[in-house]
């Protein structure tokens, strides 16, 4: 899957975990590149700061699937008073798209060490189709017991369902099930749900803390 760490082991995992859910943007890659933003930004003669205003407020229906690429970037392009043409809205999308593709190789070696020790290893991610089809033509994807994007299933993250609907794919009781995530809304709307939740934070957070935390079931920042 990614850089395997060979001293890296679990041991048996704590009472009552059997999966493991990765947040995919944040966790298992390094988060949006700056560079990108910046781009992006520079498309629409704007600030990074007005930018991702608008980028955000209209992401949640693209994350869900509800709009198409052209359709959300002509929504941010009215929020920020512009307007684009087909082939500047074609560029933002593959702008955006290269802004996400920042894989953790030790994180993602530490997802297969997940498997490794017969948890269930799973993904559920706020994504639109264009980034979801980037992220699905890696090998790397094909060693998560099950991935769940969202523009695939039409729901978003912090909703309680889209958990809910991880949860029934692997077919575990959310009290058995540890989600990891970058954003607090996340992991508390997990966390209602009885999952056990713990906050990732880039460059505090390593996979021997995860380790840690799966074999004996605390962590700093756990919920």
């Amino acid at each position: 899957m990614g850089r395997l760490d060979p001293t890296l082991t679990i041991g048996a995992p704590a009472p009552g975990c059997r999966a493991v859910v990765f947040d995919l943007f944040g966790v298992l890659t390094r988060g949006q590149s700056r560079r990108g933003i910046e781009a992006m930004a520079r498309s629409f003669g704007v600030d990074r700061s007005s930018f991702l205003s608008a980028y955000w407020a209209e992401r949640p229906d693209y994350d869900r699937g509800s709009v198409s690429g052209p359709e959300y970037w002509d929504r941010v392009a009215r929020s920020l008073s512009r307007v684009i043409d087909r082939s500047e809205i074609e560029r933002l999308i593959v702008l955006d798209v290269d802004s996400w593709d920042r894989p953790e190789p030790s994180m993602v070696g530490f997802a297969e060490t997940v498997s490794r020790s017969l948890l269930a290893a799973a993904i559920l991610s706020n994504s639109p189709p264009e980034i979801t089809d980037r992220f699905r033509s890696y090998p790397w994807m094909a060693g998560f017991d099950r991935v769940v994007f969202s523009s695939d299933v039409g729901l978003v993250k912090p909703e309680p369902s889209i958990f809910e609907h991880v949860i029934a794919e692997l077919s575990v009781d959310p009290r058995d099930a540890v989600f990891i995530d970058d954003r607090v809304e996340n992991i508390e709307a997990a966390a209602a749900l009885g999952m056990r939740g713990v906050a990732f934070t880039t460059g505090e957070t390593t996979p021997s803390d995860l380790a840690a935390f799966l074999h004996r079931g605390t962590i700093h920042g756990s919920m």
